[in-house]
């Protein structure tokens, strides 16, 4: 068998309805399953199980205050639940490239930082239920143009 590994390079994410594409306002995006294990253990010896398995999109981005850039949409929209959507490779969606989806409750990031250094922010945004793959894209997927927030790219 190939090795499976690859490079998460030019991956898209998006977030909101319609999604809006988000990628170029972030240096990480990741699905974390954050799970608890439960005490199993019996007069045999120790033992733990997995529970409760929460997931998290963890996003590390670039702190613009431009009311479309990121930051300012998870500081408006906090507490809201939004869809978003995570495409781990710059090639079309299929069994090897599939589409993550689901819906998150946005927090908002950091604001300020330190001196001299680039605005960055970390969010950790809980998803509602599992994140599901998708291993095709559907019509509306094809027909929506993309779309950016503004001051992705602007340096503010």
């Amino acid at each position: 068998m190939a090795n499976p590994a690859f490079i998460f390079i030019n991956p898209v994410v998006t977030l909101g309805t319609p999604g809006t594409d988000v990628t170029c306002e972030l240096s990480k995006a990741e699905l974390t399953p954050n799970i608890t294990m439960k005490d199993a253990g019996s007069l045999c010896g120790p033992a733990e199980l997995p529970g409760d398995i929460k997931w998290t999109l963890d996003l590390d981005g670039f702190q613009s205050y431009d009311t479309t850039a990121l930051l300012m949409f998870l500081f408006t929209n906090r507490r809201t639940t939004q869809p978003f959507t995570l495409v781990c490779k710059d090639e079309a969606v299929s069994a090897t490239n599939p589409k993550w989806s689901g819906n998150a409750v946005c927090v908002p990031g950091q604001i300020g930082g330190t001196q001299s250094e680039v605005a960055v922010f970390t969010a950790s945004l809980p998803l509602i239920g599992d994140p599901v793959p998708s291993t095709t894209l559907l019509a509306a997927d094809e027909a929506a143009p993309a779309s950016t927030m503004a001051g992705a790219s602007s340096g503010k």
